[in-house]
């Protein structure tokens, strides 16, 4: 390994520490929300653009997570994601089959996005429990609204501005980024903790299996038949 390919290995190890150490009570009341959320029968919405949607395909339709979630796809045209449009959200949340029992999870580092922030305005106006994953500095005046202003659990990610962890070429450069992998451990998480709740509650929790075991697929299709009008697996 290289200088910087180590030095990128102790930021990601530093990363996931720091959200290890410092989000523990914010990660337990994200769980009990998705608790909550499971033993409503409601569904758990991921939303994030660009590399964020790769935090809300971990969160749905794979083995080891809930079966009751569902990622978010609809707002991906010919270039690119409509997060910078305003109006947008606000135009593609009507278009959400959201209800007052489901859980709504955004992931943006930023978090300060117009497609971001329309749809964490009308997640809530609708009723449901929204978490955000984002960057969250602890600065008590934010200079412009963020889906931090709207949500009732906030997961910082323990990522630098600007995501990226590593300067080359005399800072011309800067590469490492961390933020995918910090969202997919809050959000793996999350949903053990879930689980846990779920089962000290005595509640047998919706857990998918992988399909590359045996009667793995014929387990999730049993599970899937309660949510199949509402979720789709990837």
């Amino acid at each position: 390994m290289s200088p910087h390919q180590q030095q990128y290995y102790q930021h990601v190890l530093a990363t996931l520490n720091q959200v290890f150490l410092t989000q523990s009570a914010e990660v337990e009341q994200a769980a009990a929300l998705f608790a909550e959320c499971v033993k409503a029968n409601g569904i758990i919405h991921g939303f994030g653009s660009g590399h964020s949607f790769a935090a809300a395909v971990e969160l749905a339709g794979r083995a080891g997570g809930l079966v009751n979630t569902k990622a978010i796809d609809q707002f991906y045209g010919p270039t690119g994601w409509f997060d910078s449009l305003k109006g947008i959200g606000d135009i593609f949340s009507g278009l959400l089959d959201l209800r007052e029992s489901d859980c709504f999870v955004i992931i943006s580092n930023s978090g300060t996005k117009p497609l971001h922030v329309e749809l964490a305005r009308k997640v809530k106006e609708r009723g449901l429990k929204l978490v955000v994953i984002t960057r969250y500095s602890g600065e008590s005046t934010p200079t412009s609204e963020s889906i931090r202003d709207y949500a009732d659990v906030i997961l910082d990610n323990g990522c630098p501005s600007g995501d990226c962890t590593l300067s080359m070429d005399n800072g011309n450069i800067m590469t490492g980024p961390v933020s995918s992998l910090s969202a997919a451990f809050i959000i793996n998480n999350v949903v053990i903790r879930c689980i846990e709740m779920l089962l000290e509650q005595g509640i047998a929790p919706p857990v998918m299996r992988s399909i590359n075991l045996p009667g793995g697929k014929e387990y999730n299709d049993m599970l899937m038949s309660q949510y199949k009008e509402r979720v789709f697996t990837l």
